[in-house]
């Protein structure tokens, strides 16, 4: 019995693995079946694939192809052109010479004709002699109200007091040269840089406003001093009183009176009357903010920060920033309100203004428009 259930064990796993190794032919030969199935496929749109790829290619090279082809035949085209043009002028060169100078002759030859004709006319000469008769006129005339003018002055008692006056000052100039406008200036220049006391800084700052006012000499021997930078440094320490209120327009007035003079202040420079222009427009806008209700002082310090923008480029350059805008924006802003209070209640009757002081207000008010304006103008240049 043993015997015979080992005998069936055995042959039993046989038939198992048959059917096992049966099973395992199938499953393979099922994989072979589907992937040649699948494999056809993929080969049909490879190919079909591979030959739409040759045809865009083909079809893009060609087109580069006409394009580069063109660009080609185009620059060729341009090549024989110039050269024809320049084989065409020199062969021409020498008609076209002839040419312009058969025309030159004509037209000297009518200019001619016409000069002739103008100089031979009678009407022509006769206008010629009046006008030279008129001229002559003029001269003699001239000579003669001269004569009249000097026969008259000699006989004035004014007259000969005011050439007494000149006689004795340039008589005292000549024997005290301390007296002379030059010398005086270079004696303020010195007391200005060295001296401690009101009183003297006071006088200096008269004599400096006189000799730049009268001699352009002056005004460049305040800038070759180096004076303006002392004169910033004073302006800074100047307070709201009286004296000093008369002292800071005597130092806008001598600053005024030096930028006036255009060699003096190049256009593009940055160092004007010996100061730099940053220095110069921060002191000015300084004044123009704090001293707006002294017509005095404002009025002088707003002009000349208006002039010098409008001459020099590093003087605007440093207004086109935006505190300095800022600054001057409301300034003018509280200009206009003032004003226009003013306006209302004088047109009204409330209360009589001096119209003076109110035509003050107005002009600052345009000289401050006009300096936003031209900062405007020249931001908007500088962004493009």
């Amino acid at each position: 019995a043993f015997v015979r259930s080992t005998q069936a064990r055995s042959q039993l796993m046989s038939e198992i693995l048959l059917h096992i190794q049966a099973l395992n032919l199938k499953c393979r030969a099922i994989l072979h079946i589907q992937s040649f199935s699948r494999m056809v496929p993929a080969i049909m749109r490879f190919h079909h694939q591979r030959q739409a790829v040759l045809v865009l290619q083909t079809r893009w090279r060609a087109v580069f192809g006409c394009v580069r082809y063109r660009e080609t035949l185009e620059g060729i085209v341009r090549v024989q052109a110039v050269a024809r043009r320049h084989l065409t002028y020199r062969a021409c060169r020498g008609l076209l010479v002839e040419q312009e100078t058969v025309r030159c002759e004509a037209r000297r030859d009518r200019a001619a004709r016409v000069i002739q004709r103008a100089l031979g006319s009678e009407q022509f000469m006769a206008w010629l002699r009046g006008k030279r008769e008129g001229q002559a006129a003029v001269v003699v005339q001239a000579r003669l109200r001269g004569v009249q003018a000097r026969q008259r002055s000699a006989k004035s008692r004014r007259i000969h007091r005011v050439r007494l006056k000149i006689a004795a000052a340039a008589e005292r100039a000549r024997r005290s040269p301390e007296l002379r406008l030059g010398n005086k200036t270079r004696e303020a220049l010195k007391i200005l840089m060295k001296a401690r006391m009101l009183s003297q800084v006071s006088k200096a700052m008269q004599v400096l406003e006189t000799s730049t006012r009268l001699s352009p000499v002056c005004c460049a021997s305040f800038c070759a001093a180096g004076a303006a930078g002392t004169l910033l440094t004073f302006i800074r320490m100047c307070n709201r009183s009286l004296p000093h209120l008369q002292l800071l327009r005597l130092a806008l007035l001598i600053l005024k009176n030096v930028t006036r003079l255009h060699h003096l202040v190049p256009p593009g420079m940055e160092m004007i009357g010996g100061a730099k222009a940053g220095k110069l427009v921060e002191i000015l806008v300084d004044i123009v903010q704090n001293f707006r209700d002294k017509e005095s002082v404002f009025v002088v310090a707003v002009g000349l920060v208006s002039d010098l923008a409008s001459r020099n480029r590093g003087v605007l350059t440093v207004c086109r920033s935006p505190e300095v805008r800022r600054r001057v924006t409301g300034v003018l802003v509280i200009l206009e309100r003032v004003t226009r209070v003013r306006t209302r209640k004088s047109s009204v009757g409330h209360k009589k203004h001096d119209t003076s002081e109110l035509d003050i207000k107005l002009k600052a008010c345009l000289q401050l428009q006009e300096l936003l304006a031209l900062v405007e103008k020249e931001a908007l240049c500088g962004s493009y």
